[in-house]
């Protein structure tokens, strides 16, 4: 009997160390990501919000509590929720296990942000069970990649411009005037050379 007993505690014992340790360590995972820079949050098979980490007021101005309950799509960004929608919804069906999308999300305050999205698929004992996400704001990537854009269109428009006001004033020239490049292929020609050979710009150039 005492050696019964004492198997009974020991047991007891080392069941109860083994709850603690996992309990401290649920809430070091909880302070993890708490502290992160990232949001994490979870959504049922429709998208509505069964957790979100306490950083989602930095990124959209609400609350955990706030968005507790809601449907993920009342966040993107009105243009964007139908392709959001089936992006995930494809996963679903597909049983993927991580996709990883970039969208407009619009905060509280009407502020408009960008985000990447990492996505897993939940499953358990073979069924798909919920969404489990880490977000990332990419609002000044995107903000960098428009203004890189923008000037790039600028620089091509101003190209095009230059290149229209040299055409007009070879074309003005008497004489045969054409451009080629180092390895020998016609860049630009004008009128007269056409008006000489009987030729066009789209068999001409590009062509040695």
């Amino acid at each position: 009997v005492a050696g019964l007993l004492y198997k009974i505690t020991r047991e007891y014992s080392l069941r109860r160390q083994a709850e603690h340790k996992a309990l401290l360590n649920e809430h070091k995972y909880k302070d993890l990501i708490e502290n992160s820079a990232l949001v994490v949050h979870t959504t049922d098979l429709e998208g509505n919000f069964t957790y979100l980490s306490g950083k989602c007021k930095e990124l959209t101005g609400f609350t955990a509590e706030e968005l507790a309950g809601e449907n993920f799509l009342t966040l993107v960004e009105k243009s964007w929720r139908q392709k959001v929608l089936e992006f995930y919804q494809a996963q679903k069906e597909k049983r993927s296990f991580e996709t990883m999308l970039e969208f407009p999300i619009v905060g509280k305050n009407g502020e408009l942000r960008w985000i990447e999205q990492s996505v897993v698929l939940l499953q358990k004992n073979g069924q798909s069970i919920g969404f489990q996400s880490i977000a990332k704001d990419i609002s000044e990537r995107k903000f960098a990649e428009k203004l890189l854009a923008d000037a790039e269109q600028e620089i091509k428009a101003s190209q095009e411009e230059y290149q229209e006001r040299l055409q007009a004033i070879l074309d003005n020239m008497p004489m045969i005037i054409y451009l080629k490049d180092l390895e020998g292929r016609f860049i630009m020609v004008n009128r007269q050379f056409h008006q000489t050979f009987g030729t066009d710009d789209d068999g001409v150039v590009g062509q040695k």
